[in-house]
């Protein structure tokens, strides 16, 4: 299953380039051909790996044979069943109670069949992909938007296989992530609006790089000819959506006679291994075993109040944890090299100025990425990033069309000195 991944990225990177480099312009610019071209490879990046999981037997750490549920994605299923019998949520599903929800209703249209909702599953994570490179393709190509495939097809062999809530923060925080940049582009109150919300529902769902909402709704404030009146009246607006959407959350768990309390309780445990110097999460289980999220917290602000230093090398850590694991779910290190190159080159073009809305955005949204990656890097896994990996499919596509757009200049250059314009 990893081994489809393993050829598909390096295979995705090597027509980008063919492509980008191909002489007949009227070819790369086929959109309806590049669509067709899209839509195949994201969905078979997505469904592939299911289907190399169940005919091999092989056991994800998630799911048995790639069928049966276990370890937390065991928790999600029951709770799936729950809700579809009209029962309530346990604890866990309660910090997170969206997925449950969503696996329900994949159920229920598969009529209860597991391995049939897994592919319904899967068909969503690779209609997510396909969105997100159609974007990229609509602003650099074809060839772009094969890189940011090859960068987020990847992630989803991970999940797709499993009842985990990192499927539905992928699929929501893909398509909030696109509305909220073209709406800022546009200065479409609407699409901005409902892009935060739809992003705010993604980070609740599976708990992520939460400081991304607080710097997107100041983007408004970065504008230069807009308003003071409307500035403030977006702002509120954003405010709002960034509360809808732990709102939502907290609507189900009543729903589901559930407790208020329990809801995103998981970052006690993470906020006292970072105050303990960047330790697990776990640490905070086996030191106070039985204790409630709020005793967790108790217990890590008197750690901070008396030993802020270690507070401090737990950031530190967390941000290194992030730098050495950047796209290490891209299984062939040589194919992730390249990607994580086009990944810098991306953030290069970011820093550059730009007096696009768009661009303000993107790098908001970037800078929130990174500031939440002391935060939630010490929980130990790539999958924290769900909600946000789309972001990094787009930086990589971007980092390739600046590329490709610096060596065709060059190339241009070097044929026009030594052959004249004509």
């Amino acid at each position: 299953a990893t081994g489809s991944s393993h050829w598909m990225a390096g295979i995705l990177v090597a027509m980008a380039l063919a492509i980008a480099l191909w002489p007949d312009r009227d070819l790369r610019a086929r959109v309806s051909v590049g669509l067709l071209l899209l839509a195949s490879v994201a969905l078979a990046g997505a469904l592939v790996p299911i289907f190399g999981y169940w005919f091999a037997g092989r056991t994800h750490p998630n799911a048995i044979a790639g069928i049966l549920p276990w370890n937390d994605a065991a928790a999600y299923y029951g709770c799936a069943l729950s809700v579809l019998d009209g029962e309530g949520l346990s604890p866990h599903c309660q910090r997170r109670p969206a997925y449950s929800f969503y696996l329900a209703g994949l159920l229920r249209v598969a009529g209860a069949e597991l391995q049939l909702a897994l592919v319904l599953q899967g068909i969503m994570n690779g209609a997510a992909i396909l969105i997100v490179a159609y974007a990229a393709m609509r602003r650099w190509g074809t060839a772009a938007a094969l890189v940011t495939i090859a960068v987020l097809a990847p992630f989803a062999a991970l999940t797709s296989v499993t009842t985990l809530t990192e499927n539905l923060g992928f699929v929501l925080g893909a398509a909030g992530f696109l509305l909220t940049l073209s709406g800022a582009e546009r200065r479409s109150v609407r699409m901005l609006t409902v892009g935060v919300f739809i992003l705010s529902v993604a980070l609740n769902a599976r708990a992520g790089a939460f400081l991304v909402l607080p710097l997107i709704v100041i983007w408004p404030f970065l504008i230069a000819d807009m308003s003071r009146c409307r500035r403030w009246r977006l702002f509120g607006m954003l405010v709002i959506m960034v509360a809808a959407g732990f709102g939502l959350g907290s609507l189900l768990i009543v729903q589901a006679g559930g407790s208020l309390s329990e809801y995103n309780s998981n970052f006690g445990p993470i906020l006292y291994g970072l105050a303990v110097g960047g330790e697990r999460w776990t640490i905070a289980h086996s030191r106070f075993p039985g204790a409630t999220s709020g005793e967790i917290y108790e217990a890590a602000f008197d750690l901070i109040r008396t030993q802020p230093h270690l507070l401090l090398l737990g950031l530190l850590q967390g941000l290194l944890e992030y730098l050495q694991r950047l796209l290490t779910y891209i299984p062939w290190t040589p194919v992730r090299v390249v990607l994580g190159a086009l990944w810098l080159c991306g953030i290069a073009a970011l820093l550059r100025p730009c007096g696009r809305d768009g661009g303000r955005m993107l790098g908001l949204i970037v800078l929130g990425i990174f500031l939440s990656s002391p935060i939630i890097s010490i929980v130990g896994d790539t999958r924290v990033w769900a909600s946000t990996v789309a972001v990094d499919g787009f930086l990589a596509a971007l980092g390739f069309a600046v590329l490709v757009a610096g060596i065709t200049s060059s190339a241009r250059r070097v044929y026009t000195a030594l052959w004249g314009t004509g």
